[in-house]
């Protein structure tokens, strides 16, 4: 069904290039193994596929982001880095096939955070909200004010957090992104018990628990037998939910 459902999603099939296409079935596996298995099983996969296929725009994008999203905790600036190189390489190859790259924007920013650069996560949220707002893209824009409300907490303002996480919980309710909105019902949670509203905090904490468990309930019977186990989100995000 996840295979299926990255098949049904991907952009990188609607071509009449043989090579393409077949690049793109690749990523569709990779991206599969990747939410079964884990990071580091779908690294070796993407290591292989970007030697089979050196000159794909899509492999490289996805081999990056891949490379990036796995050093957000623990070298956010390379992470950052790779996030650079997909927006400038898709910005010299911008075209209908090769649209903006919307989510890496996104992932840009939470590298920016990650390596406790405020103000430049402050300008990169800021120029990436008006993208995502004037090309209608409000799933991201919601992972936006996700990160916002991260930078909030930053500033030690958790007033303005809990404006931006009820924001971003606010927009999943219409516009659903499964694997990120449990992230800001669960900080948006945490958020609230800390603000002593006790009630509404138990109540997104629930939601967002049922939403992870729904998600990962295959991949963390998968994950909890690998030895990078607790160094995952998913075990900072059980860890979470069990305080």
């Amino acid at each position: 069904m996840l295979t299926k459902r990255y098949y049904l999603q991907n952009e990188y099939l609607d071509t009449n290039d043989l090579n393409q296409f077949l690049a793109g079935i690749n990523i569709i596996y990779v991206l599969s193994i990747k939410e079964i298995y884990g990071n580091e099983k779908a690294m070796k996969c993407f290591e292989k596929t970007i030697i089979e296929y050196p000159n794909s725009i899509e492999v490289k994008r996805e081999y990056y982001s891949h490379i990036g999203c796995m050093n957000f905790y623990n070298d956010p600036y390379k992470s950052l880095e790779y996030f650079n190189k997909i927006i400038l390489m898709l910005q010299r190859f911008s075209s209908e096939y090769y649209p903006l790259p919307f989510h890496e924007y996104v992932d840009r920013c939470m590298a920016a955070i990650c390596s406790k650069q405020y103000n430049l996560t402050e300008t990169y949220c800021e120029e990436a909200i008006k993208i995502m707002e004037s090309n209608g893209v409000f799933n991201e824009l919601g992972r936006l004010y996700n990160i916002k409300g991260c930078l909030e907490i930053c500033k030690n303002n958790l007033e303005g957090a809990k404006i931006f996480f009820y924001e971003a919980v606010s927009l999943s309710d219409n516009y659903s992104y499964p694997l990120y909105d449990w992230r800001y019902k669960l900080n948006y949670a945490v958020l609230l018990s800390k603000l002593g509203i006790l009630q509404e905090s138990m109540s997104i904490l629930n939601s967002a628990y049922l939403d992870f468990k729904d998600i990962y309930k295959d991949k963390l019977s998968k994950l909890s037998c690998q030895k990078d186990f607790k160094i995952t989100r998913e075990y900072f995000a059980l860890m979470l939910f069990i305080s």
